[in-house]
């Protein structure tokens, strides 16, 4: 009898469990756990973030800069500056299986975010990177370089 008693409970749980996921993805409250598609993917060459650049979305100006050259030995700073709700970055290299490397950037009320990273190891020392920048629905392939390490 119990055993009885508890499987009606638990189809019971799983239900109202199913009924809530349903309802919840109706309501988009799954989003942002899931990889949206960008509505537009811009290409931006940087040679040295040290000395910044800037790129448009939507006709606004995005200037991003990194205070020091890049480097894989250090940490590496980022600050852009430009309107958006959430910005997230990673670092990759064309045509490499670099490892797992999100970075949430921080914001302020004055449109200026932050970020602290470290670039991927690369066994094959190679210096160009795409830093990927995700700006609300935008996506930016960032190519730039990094500075030689000397061991």
């Amino acid at each position: 009898m119990k055993q009885w008693i508890i499987k009606i409970v638990i189809g019971h749980i799983v239900l109202l469990s199913l009924g809530f996921g349903f309802v919840a993805y109706q309501l988009g409250w799954f989003k942002q756990w899931m990889t949206e598609t960008p509505t537009q993917i811009i290409n931006v060459s940087c040679a040295d973030l040290s000395l910044g650049c800037t790129f448009k979305i939507d006709q606004q100006e995005y200037k991003i800069k990194s205070p020091h050259t890049i480097s894989t030995s250090k940490p590496v700073q980022i600050q852009l500056t430009g309107p958006a709700k959430n910005i997230s970055l990673s670092w990759q290299m064309l045509g490499m299986d670099m490892a797992s490397n999100r970075y949430k950037m921080l914001g302020d009320d004055q449109n200026i975010w932050h970020a602290e990273t470290m670039l991927p190891l690369c066994s094959q020392q190679r210096l160009d990177w795409i830093l990927t920048l995700n700006i609300d629905q935008t996506k930016v392939l960032l190519q730039t370089q990094s500075a030689a390490t000397h061991n």
